[in-house]
Formats: C-alpha cells, sequence, structure tokens
C-alpha cells in the first residue's frame, strides 16, 4: 500500500506488486491490486495479467479491487475488465459494466460490444449495460445493441432495450416497434417505455402498443403522450390525440383513466365533451380525473355538471369544486345543466 502511494516506489517496485497479486494472504492481494491501480500509464502487462488473473479470486473483494484498479487505469484495462463480466458474483458484473462504461471512448466501447457476442447471457446483459452508460461511444455501437432485442435470453433483451434507451436510438425505433409480436409482455411495456424518448419516430413506432392485448401495455403506452409521465414533447404528443381519445373506451379502467390524465395534460379540449360523457364511468377514479381535465380544459360548466350528482361524496364534492372554478352558477353562465345531464 505504500508503495502504491508513492510514484517512484511504485515504478521502482512495480514487478513487486504483480506478483503480490496472487499472494496468499487475502489482504495483500487487495493492496497489490489496489497499488496496480495507481500505476496509471505505467501499468505494465504483467500488471493487467495479474488483475485479469483476480477474476479467478474466490474472495469478491479482492476481484472487486482489481476491476477497481483497471477502471484507473483506463481504456487500456478495458478487455481485462470484460473479463469479470462473467463473474458468478451478480452485483461484481454490475460493478464492471459501470466501470467499464464510465470510462466512455472508443476502446471501452469496442471491448464492450465485443462481450455482446459473448456465449454467456451475464456476459451479454453486462455488455449492453456498460455501453448503455457511454453517452458519447456508445452511439457508435447502437447497431449491434439493437441486434440484441431478439436474444433467445429474456433478460439479455430486456437489457438490450434499455440500452438503447439510454442511448435515445431514435434511429431504432422501428426495430422496437416489431416488438409488439413479443410473447414476454416484460419486453413489450420496455419497448414502449424505450420508445418513449425518442420523439416524434418513437411516437409513432408506439401507436401500435396502444391496441396491445394486455391492459398493462395500453396503459404503459398511452403515457408515452402524457407529459406528466413521459419526456415527448407536447407538440408531438398532440399530433397523436385521437389515438390517446380512443382509449377512452378502453374496457380497462387503468387505461381510460391514463388517457383522460394525457388529455388533460395536454389541455386538448377538442375532446372536453367525451371526457364529459365520463360522469357516467363506473370507476370513480376515472370520474375525478375527468373532472380534473376538464379544468385544464377550460371546459364549460354544463360539461362538468354531469358529475354534480355523483354517487361518490369525493367526486361530488370536487365536481362542485370545478364546476364553480369553470364559472358555474355565475349570473353570465349560460350553461345547461340538463343539456349536460
Amino acid at each position: 500500500m505504500e508503495i502504491g502511494r508513492c510514484p517512484v516506489s511504485r515504478v521502482a517496485n512495480a514487478s513487486c506488486l504483480s506478483k503480490a497479486v496472487s499472494h496468499k494472504d487475502t489482504a495483500v492481494r487487495m493492496a497489490a491490486a489496489q497499488a496496480c491501480g495507481e500505476l496509471g500509464a505505467d501499468c505494465a502487462d504483467e500488471h493487467f495479467q495479474a488483475l485479469a488473473s483476480a477474476a479467478a479470486d474466490r474472495h469478491v473483494k479482492v476481484r472487486r479491487a482489481a476491476v477497481q484498479a483497471l477502471g484507473r487505469v483506463g481504456s487500456a484495462g478495458a478487455d481485462q475488465i470484460v473479463h469479470f463480466f462473467q463473474d458468478s458474483d451478480e452485483g461484481l458484473r454490475h460493478f464492471a459494466a459501470e466501470t467499464l462504461g464510465g470510462l466512455d471512448d472508443a476502446l471501452a466501447a469496442e471491448a464492450a460490444a465485443r462481450s455482446l457476442l459473448a456465449p454467456q447471457a451475464a456476459a451479454r446483459q453486462a455488455g449492453l449495460l456498460a455501453l448503455s452508460k457511454m453517452k458519447v461511444a456508445g452511439q457508435s455501437h447502437k447497431a449491434a445493441v439493437a441486434a440484441c432485442i431478439n436474444d433467445g435470453d429474456l433478460s439479455t433483451r430486456l437489457a438490450a432495450i434499455q440500452a438503447l434507451s439510454s442511448l435515445k436510438a431514435e434511429d431504432h425505433a422501428p426495430e422496437l416497434e416489431q416488438l409488439a409480436k413479443d410473447k414476454a409482455s416484460s419486453v413489450r411495456i420496455a419497448a414502449v417505455s424505450a420508445l418513449a424518448k425518442m420523439g416524434a419516430q418513437g411516437a409513432s413506432s408506439a401507436l401500435i402498443f396502444l391496441e396491445d392485448e394486455d391492459p398493462g401495455v395500453r396503459q404503459f403506452a398511452v403515457k408515452v403522450f402524457s407529459p406528466l409521465h413521459s419526456k415527448l414533447p407536447a407538440s408531438v404528443a398532440k399530433t397523436h390525440s385521437h389515438q390517446v381519445a380512443l382509449r377512452l373506451l378502453d374496457e380497462d379502467w387503468h387505461v381510460r383513466l391514463a388517457a383522460v390524465v394525457a388529455l388533460g395534460d395536454l389541455h386538448m379540449g377538442v375532446y372536453a365533451e367525451q371526457i364529459a360523457a365520463l360522469s357516467r364511468d363506473p370507476n370513480n377514479q376515472v370520474r375525478r380525473s375527468a373532472l380534473a381535465a376538464l379544468e385544464k380544459m377550460g371546459a364549460s360548466p354544463a360539461q362538468a355538471a354531469g358529475f354534480l350528482g355523483d354517487s361518490d361524496p369525493g367526486v361530488r364534492g370536487h365536481a362542485e369544486e370545478v364546476y364553480a372554478a369553470l364559472g358555474g352558477g355565475r349570473q353570465d353562465d349560460d350553461g345547461d345543466i340538463s343539456e349536460a345531464d
């Protein structure tokens, strides 16, 4: 440890450090690995080999110290970090992936991309995680990441989708759209969530999921167009408001609720009549959200009046507040309550 702290000593005793990585004492192996990391540009092949061999160490703390040391050395240790993508400890695999991803340069990205061809699913997943952390270098390997969305391993498919999401790979939105045929609902939900970050192309590709057989997937698809839940620009979401409005008639109340919230947050007053008709919806949460949406839209008092006789005291009280906020009961209020009824 003292040698590692001294720039002169760690260079003069470099060979001592590499040998100590295989010492019989665990604490010595850890200290030697950490000291190797201090070498930086002076790290030689013998040190890289010693740190890579630590992947077989029986103690996870030693393996973690080796990964940390390789990360400190920089992209020159990228190939050795990949050795730890096959570690038996999930936490260490994750740490190795994040360490490689944090380097974010061409050499690190190439090492991560090569791991996508590994026979072990865990290694492929670690490689995908590493690339997802590379905001710059990872952009050059989006096609390799996209190829993994059809992997035979479910967890790898999910990792690939998450990586495309992190990389905001809008040009691969059509490929994510094809996952509407995937049998796993978790994959379809992940695809929808990723498309929400891919701008106009992502929004267009997400439309097919509004018709999914699983109400959970439909709910997530609606939320793509909701400013409250998505980073999709409102200007883009509004161009697809008609498809969202169709979900006001969905058989599942969670989907209807998501549609109401989305249209309300988008201030799409053109659908105020359809939302007012939800005064007859069997779910009180949908009715309450419909009132909130009408208020955001600046609807007419008559459109809120249909909720005044609601059987739920909470909804009824909210209806009175919204009705008054929209100008109901004022002398200039020309709304016809009976018409709304």
